[in-house]
């Protein structure tokens, strides 16, 4: 009889399976959080090798979940072994995750375990004697002590996984905080969004990486985090119905199922004008990173970036995503009942909706996102109005209007002053364009008043109705148009109608 699969082999083949360091570690996270820890610790041993990437050497998963009993703990290394196996309810479902993440990177995974009311026990898988064994066996858990450097702090219960023997991938620890607060953010934000609106999350994991708690890192910056103390906006929830679909459906369960999609547009404060996406505060928020889509299975994440095919092209530029898309952020929320209609594979990364599925979220947020790009144009325009550079305000050949509150859209205001060159303290300035409109009996007056004296000395019609107590009431449009007041705007206007 010959055995359908050299194990030793096949272990060393599945060593190149998809999974990278982050998505590796993220199925023992899921694990921990599935056994209901509430706090994870990650401690890692590494060399500096280059700027950067760092060298890992050793990495230690140590939780204060319920443990594992020594029949549990003899099969966790198995591949295809999980006490809840095809269970839809929580973030884990295949039973290889673990395991198969592991030896991706490295050749020895030691696991100790101590349920509540038990003791330590102790077992490992160690590649380097399973890769000629056709039928290797995992040995059974025996009582044994933690390592000493991993032996301060040590739960009452949980689970220790170590990765020894590290030999693949070298790893960027920044991005891997990044990337657990971002997956995780739904387990260990401080808030958390219900409907529209940030509360506090009462059942919170907190997660260290050596000593240090991560935190969330929400792309849709709705709730407060360490990397912005501001909160976005949810401009709109929509739910989609999908039915179950019949391939691969998970256990007694049929009929349909829900995906919230919300879509948020960031603070204006954070996109006031063109070209502020990498500015300081924006790099610590994140924002240059920060152009995807997000999608997550039973709140963890398992898909963050552009979908495939996504048809949300740009009606300004004919381009899909664009660089002002980082200034909005769209998350779409599924049950893993609908794993089929997501692509979830094994190692749950890299899920995206199916053809069918895809068309429906397109059509749902197409126009929201639309709007977004639309709102933060206008408000780029709407900055080039305003005057606010040394240069502009000095020119003489820009004419400034001066108004005690900020011009908004469909108002018009009083008008305090009208000059070319200077500033008027604690006035809003904005480029005056000079179109008027008058009353009959305010330009019946106008015309029969003598120039005045300001008028003479700026070269400003306007300021004689000022200065004979007539109101000017000023209006605000979104950009200005173009004028030929000087040599250097001719030649503006000569190579715009070359271009054409």
């Amino acid at each position: 009889m010959v055995s359908p699969v050299h194990v030793g082999r096949a272990l060393e083949s599945l060593r190149n399976s998809d999974f990278n360091t982050v998505s590796a570690m993220g199925e023992v996270i899921d694990n921990a959080i599935e056994a209901n820890a509430k706090n994870i610790r990650i401690e890692i041993k590494k060399q500096e090798i280059r700027k950067n990437l760092d060298d890992l050497t050793e990495v230690a998963f140590i939780d204060d979940g319920d443990g594992m009993s020594t029949e549990i703990l003899h099969q966790c290394l198995q591949l295809g072994y999980s006490e809840r196996y095809n269970n839809r309810k929580g973030i884990g479902r295949f039973g290889v995750g673990m395991t198969l993440g592991a030896i991706t990177q490295c050749t020895r995974i030691e696991v100790y375990s101590k349920p509540k009311g038990g003791e330590w026990n102790f077992t490992y898988l160690d590649l380097e004697e399973t890769k000629d064994q056709i039928d290797p066996i995992i040995s059974e858990p025996t009582p044994s002590p933690i390592p000493k450097e991993y032996s301060e702090n040590i739960p009452n219960n949980g689970t220790i996984i170590i990765w020894k023997n590290w030999d693949r991938e070298d790893a960027n620890i920044k991005e891997m905080i990044e990337w657990i607060g971002r997956t995780y953010r739904k387990f260990i934000g401080k808030e958390i969004i219900e409907g529209e609106n940030a509360i506090d999350n009462k059942n919170r994991v907190q997660i260290f990486l050596d000593g240090n708690e991560i935190s969330s890192l929400d792309p849709l910056y709705a709730t407060v985090t360490d990397y912005n103390s501001e909160r976005a906006q949810i401009v709109t929830t929509v739910p989609v119905e999908e039915e179950i679909h019949g391939f691969d459906p998970p256990p007694n369960k049929h009929g349909a199922s829900e995906i919230t999609i919300r879509v948020s547009l960031l603070p204006e404060t954070w996109r006031y004008k063109p070209k502020i996406g990498a500015n300081d505060e924006n790099k610590k928020r994140r924002v240059t990173e920060n152009e995807g889509i997000s999608i997550l299975r039973n709140g963890r994440e398992v898909f963050y970036g552009h979908i495939p095919y996504f048809d949300l092209q740009d009606k300004k530029s004919g381009r899909g995503f664009i660089v002002i898309d980082r200034y909005w952020g769209c998350e779409i929320s599924f049950n893993a009942e609908l794993d089929h209609w997501f692509s979830v594979k094994n190692i749950k990364v890299g899920a995206r909706p199916i053809p069918e599925l895809r068309k429906k979220i397109e059509e749902a947020i197409k126009s929201t996102i639309y709007e977004c790009r639309t709102e933060i144009r206008e408000v780029w325009k709407k900055r080039e109005a305003e005057l606010n550079s040394k240069t502009e305000i000095s020119n003489p050949n820009i004419v400034k209007v001066a108004v005690k509150e900020k011009l908004l859209d469909n108002e018009f205001l009083n008008a305090f002053d009208f000059f070319r060159a200077g500033t008027v303290s604690n006035y809003n300035l904005y480029h005056h364009i000079g179109i008027y409109a008058f009353t009959n009996k305010a330009l019946i007056r106008y015309v029969s008043l003598k120039r005045s004296k300001l008028e003479l000395e700026r070269k400003l019609e306007q300021l004689r109705a000022l200065d004979n107590k007539m109101s000017i009431h000023v209006g605000y449009v979104k950009s200005s148009p173009l004028s030929v007041d000087t040599e250097e705007d001719l030649i503006k206007v000569k190579n715009l109608m070359e271009k054409k």
